[in-house]
């Protein structure tokens, strides 16, 4: 079994370790086409619905195996996420997992962590788990108010490139480099403190990801910051530094 994710914070990731088989970043992924017995994506949702840079990753690969699985991970509500992956691909499953959010501008990042134990979050990965092991067909169904978010919101993230260059302020850069790696677009370029390109995926991992908090967005909610207790610094570079693809 293949897993795909794409993260930003860890959550993702952390599903995905859970889920098993054998891991492969999306930002990383290079091949066309993979094969295997059962397959399967794991993500954060985006604006209620799916990132621009998964989109792009079911578009131009091919997934060929039995059993196809989508699990978005969210932490408010899911909108239609759902509905949306699978008008991407046919996926056999589909799911969604609630964790913390970590969209700075709309969510206190402290208060969600205050949140965490009552999410259960750990009890829904185990059981999105144990279904995939025993390759359950499940495709839910989105409610009319969750349809109605994906529609309102959902443009946000594909349409909204240039994000960071608008909404980005930095303060304190130590230039140590954290943020150019952990983007996984190869959007951020560290001199005498990052510059942002108009490649952004709007994943705001590089402003969880410093070290000195010095990345700030505008409108934020708190200056707390969040990585998935599960997942290292470490592991979410090697999924998304882009240069060591060059």
């Amino acid at each position: 079994m293949k897993t795909f994710y794409f993260t930003a914070t860890g959550n993702s990731l952390a599903a995905a370790k859970r889920i098993g088989g054998e891991l492969i970043s999306i930002a990383k992924a290079d091949e066309k086409v993979y094969r295997d017995d059962a397959i399967g994506i794991v993500f954060p949702t985006y604006g209620f619905s799916v990132p621009k840079v998964v989109r792009r990753f079911l578009a131009e690969t091919t997934l060929e195996a039995d059993y196809l699985f989508a699990v978005a991970t969210y932490g408010s509500t899911g909108g239609a996420v759902t509905r949306d992956v699978r008008r991407l691909l046919d996926f056999d499953y589909v799911n969604s997992i609630l964790t913390v959010d970590n969209f700075l501008p709309i969510f206190d990042t402290a208060k969600q962590k205050a949140k965490l134990p009552s999410k259960n979050t750990a009890e829904r990965i185990e059981r999105v788990a144990e279904d995939i092991r025993n390759r359950k067909r499940f495709v839910p169904e989105c409610g009319i108010g969750g349809k109605f978010l994906t529609a309102v919101c959902s443009k946000i993230n594909i349409e909204m490139p240039d994000f960071p260059r608008k909404f980005f302020r930095v303060e304190g850069c130590v230039r140590c480099g954290i943020c150019a790696k952990v983007c996984p677009v190869g959007n951020i370029e560290v001199k005498d403190a990052p510059v942002f390109s108009a490649n952004c995926a709007c994943c705001l991992a590089c402003a969880h990801a410093c070290p000195e908090k010095a990345i700030h967005v505008k409108g934020e909610r708190s200056a707390e910051r969040w990585r998935n207790p599960e997942v290292s610094l470490e592991e979410i570079i090697r999924a998304n530094n882009q240069k060591e693809r060059i």
